[in-house]
C-alpha cells in the first residue's frame, strides 16, 4: 500500500509556537519584541521599552524563551527546569545588555522570567566558577512575576552591572577624601590656595580645590546609581552663600572645611547603603572583589567628630 502520510509538527514545536504567541500578548503593545531571525546563539529576542509617553529610550533586554506544557509532564505540579549550556551563560554575563530567561507554560499560560544578573550573583560559585557543561535553573512561583515590570527589572540589571564597576571606586575617593581633613579647620579666611578662582582648565594651578572638587564630582555620580538623591550644595553655592563671602569666587579654608563637613556626613549615607548592597550579595562581591567587599563592610568614622589625635592614624596611608 502507498504510504500517503504527511509530516507531522512535532508537540515541542507547537509549544515553541504557542509560548510566542503568548509572550506578544503578555507584553504591553508599547514595547517593542524583536525575533532573532538569524540563527541565534542564546537570545531568542530583543526587547525594546519605551516610556509612559510610549517614546523609544533605549533601553533593549535580550530575552531567551523557554516553553513547557505542564499538562505533559508526568508531575505536572512539579516545578520546570530548564538546561543551559555553560557556554551560553558564559555569553550572556558579558552580553552587551542584561538577558533575562523567560519561561510559559502553555497550558496555564503562567509567565515565569529569570534575571542573569541576579542568578549569578545569588549563586556565584556555581555560576561564575563552576566548571560542569550546562547548568540547571528551576522556575519556581518565586519567579511568576508581572511580566509588565520587566521595564524595572532591567533597570535593576543594568544598575547592577554598573556597580560592579562604579562601588570599587569607593575606596579610591574614600581615602582621597580623608587626606583632605589634613586641611580641616585650618585659618578659615586664608585662600585654599591663593591663586584667584578656580580654573578647570589650568591643571598646573589649584591642587587642593582640584582635589575636593573632584571627591565631590565623584560622590555625587555614585549616589543616583546605589538610589538616592545627592541634596549636597554645589560649590559654588558653599562659597556665594557662607557669611564671609566678600564678592569673588575664591574658595577659602573655611569654605573648604564646610564642604568637608558636607560630604562627611554623605558618605555616611553613601557607606549606610553601600553595606546594603554588598550584604545583599556577599558571596559574589567576595569572589569579585574581596579588597572592596572588606572594606564596604566595615563602619567608617565621621572624621569631622574626630580630633586631630584620632585622625591621624588614618592620614598615615
Amino acid at each position: 500500500m502507498p504510504d500517503y502520510s504527511l509530516p507531522q509538527r512535532p508537540s515541542s514545536h507547537l509549544t515553541d509556537s504557542r509560548a510566542k504567541t503568548l509572550l506578544r500578548v503578555a507584553l504591553p503593545p508599547q514595547w517593542i519584541l524583536r525575533d532573532q531571525t538569524e540563527n541565534d546563539y542564546g537570545i531568542d529576542f530583543h526587547l525594546e521599552f519605551t516610556d509612559q509617553n510610549n517614546q523609544v529610550i533605549g533601553w533593549i533586554a535580550g530575552i531567551q524563551l523557554k516553553g513547557t506544557a505542564s499538562g505533559s509532564r508526568d508531575k505536572p505540579e512539579e516545578s520546570p527546569v530548564v538546561e543551559i549550556k555553560r557556554r551560553t551563560f558564559n555569553l550572556w554575563k558579558v552580553y552587551e545588555t542584561p538577558v533575562f530567561i523567560v519561561m510559559i507554560d502553555v497550558d496555564t499560560e503562567k509567565v515565569y522570567f529569570k534575571s542573569i544578573e541576579l542568578e549569578k550573583r545569588h549563586d556565584p560559585a556555581r555560576f561564575i566558577n563552576g566548571r560542569t557543561e550546562s547548568l540547571s535553573l528551576r522556575f519556581t512561583e518565586t519567579d511568576f512575576t508581572d511580566v509588565k515590570k520587566l521595564d524595572l527589572h532591567y533597570q535593576f540589571a543594568k544598575n547592577l552591572r554598573m556597580m560592579d564597576w562604579a562601588l570599587p571606586s569607593i575606596m579610591a575617593t574614600h581615602k582621597t577624601f580623608i587626606s583632605l581633613f589634613d586641611r580641616y579647620q585650618r585659618n578659615g579666611h586664608l585662600p585654599v590656595d591663593g591663586e584667584g578662582t578656580y580654573d578647570p582648565e589650568n591643571f598646573a594651578a589649584h591642587e587642593h580645590e582640584r582635589r575636593i572638587r573632584n571627591v565631590y564630582s565623584d560622590m555625587r555620580e555614585l549616589c543616583p546609581l546605589i538610589g538616592f538623591a545627592w541634596g549636597v550644595p554645589s560649590i559654588e553655592a558653599t562659597i556665594h552663600d557662607h557669611d564671609w563671602y566678600d564678592g569673588g569666587s575664591e574658595m577659602y579654608e573655611c569654605h573648604f572645611t564646610m564642604i568637608l563637613q558636607q560630604l562627611d556626613v554623605k558618605f555616611q549615607e553613601i557607606f549606610e547603603t553601600v553595606k546594603i548592597i554588598v550584604t545583599s550579595f556577599n558571596k559574589y562581591w567576595k569572589l569579585r572583589n574581596p579588597e572592596f567587599a572588606a572594606y564596604a563592610l566595615e563602619d567608617h568614622p565621621l572624621f569631622s567628630k574626630l580630633t586631630h589625635e584620632q585622625r591621624k592614624p588614618y592620614l598615615k596611608f
